[in-house]
């Protein structure tokens, strides 16, 4: 469990929630999950978000999902590249007895914070058109799967507050990520300040392939948003 804290504008009170990415369940185990869920539980977050890759491969199944019914409090997802080796209607199938409320290009309000969430296959900028412009008045959280450096910088054109995204998973096994970062997404790993925007780094909760990491960690992040003095 990684914890960080921001300070937000626009905002009056504390927020506190749960960041999680590439889960790839079925590929990994449902004991897992349930691991990775009652840690979750035990933060007391006011909501979830999970950018990309929750699911894994073409089998998954409602009782690989069932961990999740345990959690009580909203669950914001988006699609990641993962989620299109499915059949179609498959994740909203698997997710249907949960919380988990899939938001591929669509701006959630959660009291004084709008959450907009990115498909996959789609843009920011075309997301933004579809959703309307950032509210200027509004502290805006953007979900987006890749951390791909034109959207990271698209996003703080439009006047987002804080970009989440994964799918990078800080490279799993070192020094894989130095090849990651030069060559693919220079933002990692890890929280940055991108101009006036804040963008955080999932570096996976779960794993790709081998179930092994060497110089890299699985995390659940948890993010305290407070308001700006």
């Amino acid at each position: 469990i990684k914890e960080i804290s921001l300070s937000a504008e626009y905002i009056s009170r504390d927020y506190r929630f749960v960041h999680i990415s590439d889960l790839q369940n079925s590929a990994n185990r449902t004991s897992d999950v349930q691991k990775i869920v009652d840690m979750i539980q035990k933060e007391n977050p006011e909501f979830v978000v999970i950018t990309g890759d929750l699911i894994d491969s073409y089998f998954v199944t409602n009782e690989q999902m069932k961990p999740f019914e345990d959690l009580t409090v909203p669950i914001f997802l988006i699609t990641g590249n993962h989620e299109y080796y499915l059949e179609e209607g498959k994740i909203n199938e698997v997710i249907e007895n949960t919380n988990i409320l899939l938001i591929d290009g669509m701006r959630i309000q959660f009291d004084e914070l709008d959450i907009i969430g990115v498909n996959e296959l789609d843009t920011i900028a075309a997301t933004i058109a579809k959703v309307g412009e950032v509210n200027p008045s509004r502290y805006t959280i953007l979900l987006d799967h890749e951390p791909k450096p034109e959207e990271v910088a698209r996003a703080s054109e439009r006047g987002v507050d804080f970009m989440l995204s994964g799918h990078t998973h800080a490279g799993q096994v070192w020094p894989f990520g130095l090849l990651v970062q030069k060559l693919r997404y220079p933002y990692l790993s890890g929280l940055y300040r991108v101009n006036e925007m804040d963008l955080h780094i999932n570096p996976g909760t779960g794993t790709i392939g081998p179930k092994m990491r060497l110089g890299t960690t699985s995390e659940v992040t948890i993010i305290n948003l407070k308001p700006t003095p």
